[in-house]
């Protein structure tokens, strides 16, 4: 089940963002995605599919957006996601290589 949730905006923010409201509502629920798994209160799975992202993604943007992933379960998936990425760049070059 999917709820809407409604919130007041001025239209001086969104002018002053230069945003839309679809944009901002986008914008909104990726701040509180991040800011919602940064305090442990989502995993990284579910922030991502709120927002529409694959998981690798989300945490990419996380990263980037600065502020400290403090989450102990937070490294252990980063770390995973290395793993996972080292791995495939490996099977690619091996399989180029071997032609």
């Amino acid at each position: 089940m999917k709820h809407t949730i409604e919130i007041d905006c001025p239209p001086e923010i969104l002018i002053g963002l230069h945003l839309d409201a679809k944009k901002f509502a986008d914008l909104i629920k990726l701040q509180s995605a991040t800011t919602l798994f940064r305090e442990g209160k989502l995993s990284s799975g579910m922030a991502s599919r709120w927002c529409g992202v694959p998981c690798v993604h989300f945490l990419l943007q996380a990263m980037q957006s600065g502020g400290g992933l403090v989450c102990s379960t937070t490294m252990t998936t980063i770390s995973r996601v290395k793993r996972f990425c080292c791995d495939c760049y490996l099977k690619h070059h091996a399989i180029h290589f071997a032609l």
